[in-house]
């Protein structure tokens, strides 16, 4: 109980930056004291996206003599939570010891950039967190797995409280009732304990940094509801993009066009035969009667490149066949393409690949068929760079 150390600290800016205020609050870890802001309301994104977060300071010290190790102007929105030697400044992450920022591969070009996530929808409350795993109200009860980084996810029907609900140990998550008590009115008033699962089935919300382009690699799952890595990794966007509200969920504009009768559709995977491919979640969904689409891969100073393109079909449901023509770039490359009704509850799926397709700025998809027929159901596209494009 002997006094190690006392000294003076300037702790200007941690707190009563611009709405919500916020207290004065220390932590410690790993032989290190942070000072910050406490802030537990989300409701300030207007002020946050304005910039006026920008001086909320983060400030580490030594905790053997108080020296200052950094301090920052960390721009985050609420209490941060320390994981093993980062801290989690939402939507923010830092090294302990530096202030550095997490960085993570951007998942279109490719290289560095900073790691952030995004918790969508309404929410007060703060994130707690294991080493593997942040929890918090996102909407609903969401989650982000921190080994997949693959975005946020929820279990919706209830939510969390309006501070400190989540709680980790001994390998469940315990989530006491806290919402009863409060205006926003949820149907399911309950506690839930969850526990891991081996296999992660349900879909996520990415948030990403930086520049797009030059797009080194995109997948892009049509009708799907929401982002989801495969078992080697690779990020496949679901699109439609979700409803955003000016957030940072990662978005982007295919500008597709659909014949009269099309549309986007998601189907349980267990609740069709797919067969024996991989990853059946990437077949389960789609966009029907797609006339044309456009995926911006290079931009303004980028070289022009050569991409290869993977479609991946899948007729769901309907028993009679598809004729097609794919066109790319505005030149026919695939005349004639049959893709062979359902039968016998047996889903038939197909892929078609091509090399070396030259690309300036966007890559222009168009499906031209009779649309008195059955037309295409396109499930996925991948589009991967492979050198530059030789004049």
């Amino acid at each position: 109980g002997e006094k190690l150390w006392s000294k003076a600290v300037d702790v200007t800016d941690t707190t009563n930056i611009s709405a919500g205020g916020g207290s004065l609050t220390l932590m410690y870890a790993n032989g290190h004291v942070v000072l910050c802001g406490a802030n537990a309301n989300g409701h300030y994104w207007k002020q946050f996206l304005a910039g006026e977060f920008d001086r909320r300071k983060l400030i580490v010290l030594d905790a053997i003599d108080g020296s200052e190790q950094w301090s920052k102007n960390a721009n985050y929105m609420n209490r941060p939570a320390i994981i093993g030697n980062e801290i989690f400044a939402e939507p923010w992450a830092f090294e302990l010891a530096t202030g550095k920022p997490k960085m993570r591969p951007h998942p279109l070009t490719g290289k560095e950039s900073e790691w952030r996530f995004s918790r969508p929808g309404h929410h007060c409350g703060v994130i707690t967190a294991t080493p593997n795993m942040l929890f918090f109200r996102s909407g609903f009860i969401g989650y982000y797995d921190l080994y997949r980084d693959s975005g946020t996810r929820h279990f919706a029907g209830q939510r969390l409280g309006c501070w400190i609900n989540a709680i980790p140990g001994n390998g469940l998550v315990m989530i006491p009732e806290a919402s009863a008590g409060c205006v926003c009115q949820f149907s399911i008033a309950s506690t839930v304990v969850m526990e891991p699962k081996v296999e992660n089935k349900s879909w996520g919300i990415l948030s990403a940094v930086g520049p797009t382009t030059p797009v080194n690699r995109i997948g892009i799952n049509f009708g799907a509801p929401g982002d989801r890595k495969d078992l080697s990794g690779r990020e496949w966007f679901g699109y439609p993009r979700p409803l955003t509200r000016n957030r940072l969920e990662f978005v982007f504009d295919l500008k597709p066009k659909l014949a009269n009768g099309g549309g986007w559709y998601s189907r349980n995977v267990e609740s069709v035969n797919l067969g024996n491919v991989e990853s059946p979640w990437l077949l389960a969904s789609g966009g029907r009667a797609l006339q044309r689409f456009e995926i911006p891969l290079l931009g303004k100073g980028d070289a022009a490149s050569n991409y290869d393109v993977k479609f991946y079909f899948a007729n769901l449901e309907s028993s009679d066949s598809a004729a097609f023509e794919i066109r790319v770039q505005s030149k026919a490359v695939r005349s004639g393409v049959v893709l062979a009704g359902a039968s016998a509850g047996q889903i038939n799926v197909d892929t078609i690949e091509l090399s070396k397709v030259a690309v300036e700025k966007n890559l222009v998809v168009e499906f031209q068929f009779d649309e008195q027929g059955e037309p295409p159901v396109l499930s996925a596209i991948e589009v991967t760079r492979t050198e530059a494009a030789t004049r």
